[in-house]
């Protein structure tokens, strides 16, 4: 009998390491692969193929110990690596069992050639239930398990059954290929007596059974009353070969000799039995039905049916319903949910079309498979890498069918990393450094004309404070421009704005509530509204932020994050600091009530001298921080929310920058003005009084001009509304006549004031008695207008100068309040 070998895969090489798991035959696969250029790139330029820049992508395969399936699988390798520019990598298991389960914990990503019928479990389980994997298609041939025997025991049976007439002719009309053959004595013992012993010997058996009525199977053929069917794994089709024995009666064991792994299993008794013209009967997966020197019989079993396979217990012992055939199995392509699941953009979406395409027949698949049988006569089963040659063969003697399965229409994306402008960094430098300077500025100015009057007339201390975190703040915005931020420049990114912003408003928070108090009369003890004592109401708000800021830390610790945007076929990586959403929010509110809190105290404090009154500042500095806060931190989150990091750059470095500048200036310019064009107090006072002065006549224009338009109105009215509209002109002269009055008390109070009672009496006389004299003779007159003018500004005159008297004095209460203030700026 001629020798045949039976090739599986390869011998290691250097420069190839195989993974450890991997048997012998995986391993001789891998680095023909390895080692193969299957496809030139003339053949593929012939083709008008050019494959694609996959960036690396990889795709990574399951190979079995199944020819078949290990040259399907190569088949696909060589397409992916040669004409599509993929990476390929394996993974080795010795069957199908645990193939999902596998690609479920991500060990690979495609399967070619599986069985789902084999797999009820499973396959319901990982495709239908948790839709880890999913099924890609047929495969274009099926398999079907049986049990087979060569075609040169056709002779054996003959001879065996020479003295047997009644049932030779069924054996040569071809009953051998049913299985009631299998139940004549002769044709068992031709089984039964056959030695195995070198094998068995060398490398054992998996699994056997042998039926209730059989001996338990001897290797060597000794004293066995029961042929025995070489089978090889127990873990496929398990039990349905055990069934049949028993429901059928047929006087046989099995002998499970393993799938093949290191040279031993089923192709290695396969070899030694046709290499020695033994008597063999086989039950495998799969037997290619094709004429060669030698051929497989297939004996037949009753067709199958559902029914059979009613009570499949799938029991080793034998124990269910199954009495016929195999079933016909269709070979599927499987990969892993998420590789399925790209998108045109993926690199890995040229691969999924490619794989639904991939399919070829039985009959294509046999032929290839009756070359692995090679005329050659060997000492062992050899893996030599046979099956990845046979891929590589068929590739390149049927490229018009294959090149209709190939996909390459990936372009890569123009993948690059997010810088901010220079001009956009340039323009956060200036306006930071601006900033700075204007801070710093301020600060020293502070410093030299500390003794001047209205310098004194605030605070120092909280002013200085105030610069601090103002400058902190604008500071902070030299941080962005930092493209890829590490962990320390996210840490103090996010530490210095609100830690500086709660510094100046903690500042600015004491001085607004020490004016309040004071004129007010919230505080009489003006001892507790020293700078000391004011101390840790401002440490509270500052200590608040501080809290949320370290509880931050401990939650996030200033991490960086990478965001991947995809616009088109651009692809853009975003290096930047971890955005906490909660702790925005929480940092901002505590901002808001604090701005909040001290505009209300501004407004409240409104109606203070005005030489001490800083509140006016204060109060328009606070509301440009909370209106730069309610326009600005929405901005912040939507361009942050939507990616839009350039801009949210920008508008982070414009809030940190251009507010700080401008509060400053509101806070402390119009002061420092005074003091450096050498103004005191007196000038600042004049200020305010010449600008209420202005208002006061404005409104006395206002006034005269309502009363020419009721000349019909009786005297009696008229009065009243002049009397009206005087008071509301005295109100506006109010401010100015208390600062003013005050150092005419100190000279003579007493003196001055009959005479200012006096020249008022005669005044208010005068124009009494003009206005009644007058009245009735030029009503009708062309002139009325003009003398009613004339009557009503001499009226608000003379009630000017009454309320001259009731300001002088009143003077006294305002002057203590001023007194009271200027002693708590100085403690």
């Amino acid at each position: 009998m001629k020798a045949i070998v039976l090739a599986l895969i390869v011998v290691q090489t250097e420069g190839f390491t195989c993974p450890k798991d991997c048997s012998v035959q995986h391993c001789a696969a891998m680095e023909r692969f390895e080692t193969t250029s299957c496809l030139e790139s003339t053949v593929l330029e012939g083709l008008d193929i050019t494959p694609s820049d996959r960036e690396g992508s990889t795709i990574k395969f399951e190979i079995h110990n199944h020819p078949s399936q290990i040259t399907s699988t190569a088949m696909t390798a060589f397409l992916l690596r040669d004409a599509m520019g993929y990476n390929v990598e394996w993974n080795c298991a010795p069957t199908g069992v645990g193939s999902l389960q596998r690609m479920a914990n991500g060990d690979f990503d495609a399967l070619i050639e599986y069985p789902i019928e084999n797999f009820p479990e499973d396959s319901n389980e990982f495709i239908n239930i948790k839709g880890t994997a999913l099924d890609a298609g047929f495969i274009g041939y099926t398999a079907q398990s049986g049990v087979f025997i060569p075609d040169y025991m056709v002779l054996k049976y003959n001879l065996a059954l020479a003295g047997r007439p009644d049932v030779q002719n069924l054996i040569v009309n071809g009953g051998y290929e049913f299985w009631n053959s299998l139940q004549i004595p002769e044709i068992v013992q031709l089984y039964a007596t056959e030695d195995f012993s070198i094998p068995y010997t060398l490398f054992g058996v998996d699994h056997s059974f042998s039926p209730p009525w059989c001996t338990p199977w001897n290797p060597t053929g000794v004293g066995n009353n029961c042929g025995v069917i070489h089978a090889e794994s127990p873990l496929l089709d398990t039990g349905v070969l055990e069934q049949m024995i028993v429901n059928l009666r047929l006087n046989f064991s099995i002998a499970y000799w393993g799938v093949g792994d290191d040279g031993s299993g089923i192709g290695t008794v396969l070899f030694t039995a046709i290499n020695e013209g033994r008597s063999v009967i086989l039950k495998i997966a799969h037997m290619p039905q094709v004429e060669s020197f030698v051929s497989f019989y297939r004996v037949n079993f009753s067709p199958y049916s559902q029914r059979c396979y009613q009570n499949n217990t799938a029991s080793l012992d034998g124990i269910g319903s199954v009495n016929c055939d195999y079933p016909i199995i269709s070979q599927r392509k499987m990969a892993s949910a998420s590789i399925m699941a790209a998108t045109e953009n993926s690199p890995n979406y040229d691969f999924t079309r490619s794989l639904h395409r991939f399919s070829w027949t039985n009959e294509e698949r046999d032929v290839l498979f009756m070359q692995l049988f090679v005329n050659q006569s060997k000492p062992a089963f050899v893996h030599n890498g046979e099956e990845t040659s046979l891929g590589c063969e068929w590739l390149r003697d049927n490229t018009e069918k294959w090149s209709t399965w190939v996909a390459n229409d990936y372009v890569p994306p123009n993948r690059k990393t997010w810088t901010l402008e220079e001009h956009i960094k340039n323009a956060i430098i200036v306006l930071s450094s601006l900033s700075l300077t204007t801070i710093f500025t301020v600060f020293t100015l502070l410093i030299i004309f500390r003794q001047h009057v209205l310098i004194k007339a605030i605070s120092r201390t909280y002013s200085i404070l105030s610069l601090f975190g103002f400058a902190l703040l604008a500071s902070s915005a030299l941080f962005l421009l930092t493209d890829e931020p590490n962990a320390s420049i996210c840490t103090a990114s996010i530490w210095l704005p609100p830690l500086g912003t709660s510094i100046a408003l903690a500042a600015l928070g004491v001085k607004t509530h020490r004016i309040h108090s004071i004129f007010s009369k919230l505080e009489e003890d003006s001892s507790k509204l020293s700078d000391l004592n004011l101390l840790p109401r401002a440490s509270v708000y500052v200590a608040v932020i501080l809290l949320i800021l370290i509880i931050q830390y401990g939650v996030n610790g200033g991490k960086t994050g990478t965001t991947v945007v995809e616009s088109g076929n651009d692809i853009t990586t975003y290096h930047h600091c971890s955005f906490d959403h909660d702790f925005f929010y929480a940092i901002a509110s505590v901002l808001f009530v604090m701005t909040f809190y001290i505009v209300k105290l501004a407004y409240d404090s409104r109606e203070a001298p005005d030489q001490f009154n800083e509140a006016k500042e204060l109060g328009m500095a606070s509301y440009t921080i909370f209106i730069s806060g309610i326009v600005g931190l929405p901005l912040v989150l939507w361009m942050e929310s939507n990616n839009e990091f350039t801009a949210l750059q920008l508008t982070l470095g414009l809030l940190m920058t251009i507010p700080p500048m401008f509060i400053v200036i509101i806070l402390f310019g119009l002061r420092l003005a005074y003091a450096l064009i050498g103004l005191d107090e007196s000038s600042w006072t004049k200020t305010y009084t010449n600008k209420n002065n202005f208002l006061s006549h404005g409104s006395q224009k206002l006034h005269i001009n309502g009363r020419a338009r009721t000349l019909d109105i009786d005297k009696g009215s008229e009065q009243k509304k002049v009397a009206h509209g005087e008071n509301r002109v005295y109100l506006h002269s109010y401010k100015s006549a208390k600062s003013a009055s005050l150092k005419q008390q100190e000279k003579g109070r007493g003196s001055e004031t009959g005479r200012v009672s006096s020249r008022a009496a005669d005044f208010k006389s005068a124009t009494d008695s003009e206005y009644g004299s007058r009245q009735q003779s030029e009503m009708g007159s062309p002139h009325t207008q003009s003398s009613l003018v004339t009557l009503a500004t001499a009226a608000s005159a003379t009630k000017a100068l009454t309320l001259n008297i009731k300001n002088s004095e009143n003077g006294h209460e305002d002057a203590s309040k001023s007194s009271q203030f200027l002693l708590v700026v100085k403690k």
